[in-house]
């Protein structure tokens, strides 16, 4: 996406399934609800938030309120 878009990434609230659908090929599964991960708080779901234009972060939300964070 970064290459297609002059190295900036998608706005906040704009990474899903839906709209990266011709970047990503098999978008990942909530592995709780068995359903696409979304952008929220739940367990098996992500948070991306665009930090600016060339950096962004996703946390990984897992069971007991737990995750991991990808920068």
């Amino acid at each position: 996406y970064g290459i297609d878009h002059t190295d900036t990434y998608p706005a906040t609230g704009a990474v899903d399934s839906t709209s990266l659908a011709s970047y990503v090929d098999n978008w990942p599964q909530n592995p709780w609800t068995g359903s696409a991960m979304k952008d929220g708080t739940g367990e098996g779901d992500y948070t991306y938030t665009l930090i600016t234009a060339g950096s962004f972060t996703i946390v990984g939300h897992l069971s007991r309120s737990q995750g991991f964070t990808v920068k």
